[in-house]
């Protein structure tokens, strides 16, 4: 198989394709068989994202039974994915909407057909590398980060208390990593049972007795202002655990 590569959307993670591991490796396989540019094979003239197949081998190669192979290029068409023309001799199939995986987007905005050269394949590894580079450039924040899994109302609820506790744990030498954050949330989904107000208190108990983590209220030990009754998020599931 000539070397060079195929394009995909990141888009696809959203889709129930994502989600089933041997539909997407047929998917997947039939992309990158597929031609790049118009051409015959074998005595068949196929267009720009064609392929010929035969249903036996392909089945060998992915390690499927002919039967499921059948099934799964079903799916894939009844799903608008491919579409499929068969004789007795050959199935051939056109991957839908294939320029808008393959096509490249100019400085322009226009789009062209991309050929699979070395100067082609060098200059899209660059900009590959140009966008890595833009991603790596949002700095991650804790804060932010924090913000945008308990939402804004509950954060600023709690903005003043994270923060001082942050002091501490920066003392402390703790981690900022993200993961660490989703420990600090669950730690406190977990002790304070969504309640915001017992939150806020447990938070403020880390810090005041300059403790790095979160723990759980013992009875009588700290008194809460508020007896009122306790607010809790509507979701089933806190932001972070969705």
């Amino acid at each position: 198989m000539h070397r060079g590569h195929i394009k995909t959307w990141r888009k696809i993670i959203e889709d129930e394709i994502f989600y089933k591991a041997e539909h997407l490796q047929l998917f997947l396989y039939l992309l990158i068989r597929a031609r790049w540019e118009d051409g015959e094979y074998r005595g068949t003239f196929l267009e720009r994202g064609q392929l010929s197949i035969g249903r036996k081998v392909v089945a060998a190669e992915l390690g499927q039974k002919e039967t499921t192979l059948y099934k799964r290029l079903k799916w894939l068409e009844k799903r608008h994915y491919i579409e499929q023309q068969s004789n007795n001799k050959m199935t051939i199939i056109t991957i839908c909407n294939y320029s808008t995986y393959q096509d490249s987007v100019t400085t322009d905005g226009s789009k062209s057909n991309i050929k699979v050269t070395t100067k082609g394949q060098q200059s899209n590894t660059i900009e590959e590398v140009k966008e890595l580079k833009k991603v790596k450039e949002v700095k991650y924040n804790r804060f932010s980060f924090l913000k945008n899994k308990l939402g804004k109302e509950v954060y600023k609820e709690l903005e003043y208390d994270i923060k001082e506790h942050m002091k501490v744990r920066d003392q402390k030498n703790c981690s900022k990593s993200q993961k660490a954050m989703n420990r600090y949330l669950n730690d406190l989904e977990k002790f304070s049972g969504g309640d915001i107000a017992l939150m806020k208190d447990i938070i403020f108990k880390s810090y005041d007795s300059g403790w790095k983590g979160l723990f759980e209220l013992k009875s009588g030990n700290f008194d809460t202002k508020n007896d009122s009754e306790p607010v809790y998020f509507k979701q089933e599931k806190l932001p972070w655990q969705t």
